[in-house]
């Protein structure tokens, strides 16, 4: 039988408001309690408020700010100055339904728990603001009120449940779900084409709309779940899309012998293809290979272990370990182990780029300005910000001297398409250098993105970058501050 929108829409709106609000300020509490919100306030010398299980009690003087255990119910917090406030505890809380096609409804409530510290006493509040039917992905709103993108919930007796317009863009990525609790929870969604799907679990870490979809295109991430790769997991809900399907399952299958390894240390993805790119089960190497953002592929010189224990202990990456070694062979100097393991690496490095004279920049002029053309199509902008492709020697050059690091160096390695350097400036100076980002133009990694003095981008910087990432199909899975 054909099931309209209006139809799952009135039947959303039909169900029975919940009576048993009691139950719903006792799980609000337990999630206060799991957020580490309550604390304890100093009311004299010896005196203690415990704001958990709303005793006083007695107790030798304790330091505020330093953490105790309440003798009464067990729970240790902060302790605070008698004037102090916790302020406002808001949590979602969502309850389990299923409609009589085994749908399944999800009923989320907005809690708020507030402290007085006048009176010592707390109050609350409780009301629903969701109803959301996810076989159908269909849901309606009561209570929201939306302020641009800020999402706050007020409650309003005169507000009436509705379906949120389609032109509203923050519908899209709105949480719809809380904490799942109910006894009948497991029950509840035994009976949907979700009893397998782990979703009390995913509901713990993630928006489960948004795993829903995930999901239905690769029903395998709830198995990793399950083995508790909670990191992988991440990773997966951030970046995948229906392109990345089949290159998953491939590098699953082909290296299951990890799996073992992997459900116990919990890893990143770009962990776990560390490990694969060194076969090794050493999780502590391959973390420390990403840390000096190791690539296995360039390294022609020395064992992997010894270059990446070089650089931990020498505090580089292996990207500022090449262009020594680059230095050196374009220098005529023999590689032998004393030079590509100077005792300080810096100071070797600095010294063989003053060495380094860059002869007849001209000859390079035409080819970097060819490879300009080609990497035109990976330019990106937005409102604020654009990231392009050098363009020039000299545009090179400058931005060596504005940044105080030496890309200028890298003048060769551009023109023969072994390096590509992209400049990310804001709209409104776009000749003043902000981050010189570099990628290996063969394997459209992501290798650096750098400030001035090495700094690295700041967070709303470094969200463009990765933007830009995605949209241009570029790996950044190696930079550990890409996150």
């Amino acid at each position: 039988m054909r099931v309209t929108k209006k139809q799952i829409i009135d039947e959303l709106i039909a169900i029975p408001e919940y009576k048993k609000i009691d139950y719903l300020i006792k799980e609000g509490n337990k999630e206060a309690k799991r957020c580490d919100w309550n604390i304890q306030i100093r009311l004299d010398n010896n005196t203690y408020y415990c704001t958990n299980c709303e005793t006083e009690y007695h107790d030798k003087k304790i330091k505020i700010g330093e953490r105790k255990k309440c003798p009464v119910c067990k729970i240790k917090s902060e302790v605070h100055r008698k004037t102090a406030n916790p302020g406002c505890f808001e949590a979602l809380l969502t309850l389990t339904h299923v409609n009589k096609r085994n749908e399944l409804i999800m009923r989320t409530f907005d809690f708020k728990k507030r402290f007085d510290k006048a009176t010592r006493t707390f109050s609350y509040e409780v009301f629903e603001i969701y109803r959301y039917n996810i076989d159908r992905n269909i849901f309606v709103k009561k209570n929201v009120k939306v302020n641009f993108w800020y999402i706050y919930y007020i409650f309003d007796p005169k507000d009436k449940w509705r379906v949120t317009q389609r032109s509203s863009s923050w519908a899209k990525d709105v949480r719809l779900t809380g904490k799942i609790i109910g006894s009948s929870k497991k029950k509840n969604i035994s009976k949907t084409k979700y009893k397998y799907a782990c979703l009390l679990e995913a509901s713990k870490i993630w928006d489960l709309r948004q795993y829903i979809e995930v999901y239905e295109m690769f029903p395998e991430i709830e198995i990793i779940l399950k083995m508790g790769m909670r990191e992988y997991f991440k990773d997966l809900m951030r970046f995948m899309e229906i392109r990345d399907v089949e290159n998953v399952r491939k590098f699953l299958k082909e290296n299951k012998r990890y799996y073992k390894i992997w459900s116990k240390v919990n890893p990143r993805s770009a962990e776990m293809q560390m490990m694969v790119d060194l076969d090794t089960y050493d999780y502590k190497f391959a973390k420390d290979a990403l840390t000096v953002r190791y690539r296995k592929r360039q390294n022609i010189y020395a064992s992997d272990r010894k270059v990446v224990n070089y650089l931990k202990k020498q505090g580089q990456d292996f990207s500022f370990w090449l262009d020594y070694v680059d230095f050196i062979q374009r220098l005529g100097i023999s590689l032998d182990k004393n030079r590509l393991f100077p005792k300080d690496l810096k100071t070797e490095h600095d010294k063989m780029s003053k060495n380094l004279k860059i002869l007849n920049d001209e000859a390079y002029e035409d080819d970097i300005a060819e490879f300009e053309e080609m990497l035109r199509p990976y330019n990106l902008e937005n409102k604020r910000y654009l990231i392009r492709c050098a363009k020039t020697i000299d545009e090179l050059k400058d931005e060596s001297n504005q940044m105080n690091h030496c890309v200028r160096n890298y003048i060769p390695k551009i023109a023969h398409h072994k390096s590509a350097v992209f400049f990310l400036r804001e709209q409104s100076e776009k000749e003043k250098s902000l981050v010189t980002i570099e990628i290996d133009p063969v394997d459209k990694v992501l290798l650096q993105a750098r400030r001035k003095d090495n700094a690295e981008p700041t967070s709303e910087q470094m969200s463009f970058i990765n933007e830009w990432c995605t949209r241009r199909m570029i790996d950044n899975s190696a930079l550990t501050y890409t996150v």
